[in-house]
């Protein structure tokens, strides 16, 4: 007797894929309406740079660069440290807010977000 075709069948009927989120879109602004120094009184700064097609974070004073991934619209990644930044209102062509995504390790209560907003440009 060969269980698995009776396992199988009564998975697929439970389990299900996610489909992505749709429509994935690209960025609404040009990468340099992104960069600038976003600041939180708690975490400090966090300066956004573009180069090459590409942004790049910095934390605080770490000349540690990391390259962020565009997700979705005006949502990008950093898979280093598992950081999804939200840059929110959009004015003029920029980004004037930012807010990151936490994994559960890092915040209390898990899976907050934390807001930083714009203070110059670079």
């Amino acid at each position: 007797f060969d269980p698995w075709p009776v396992t199988k069948n009564a998975l697929d009927a439970v389990w299900k894929p996610e489909s992505p989120i749709l429509p994935l879109v690209g960025p609404t602004l040009n990468l340099t309406g992104y960069a600038g120094v976003y600041s939180n009184m708690i975490y400090g700064n966090i300066t956004i740079t573009s180069s090459n097609d590409t942004l790049i974070c910095n934390y605080g004073t770490n000349e540690q660069a990391f390259n962020l991934e565009h997700f979705n619209g005006d949502v990008f990644n950093e898979p280093y440290n598992d950081f999804t930044f939200n840059f929110t209102d959009i004015s003029n062509d920029r980004a004037n807010k930012l807010t990151v995504s936490l994994p559960d390790y890092t915040t209390y209560p898990s899976n907050s977000t934390t807001a930083f907003n714009r203070t110059n440009s670079t």
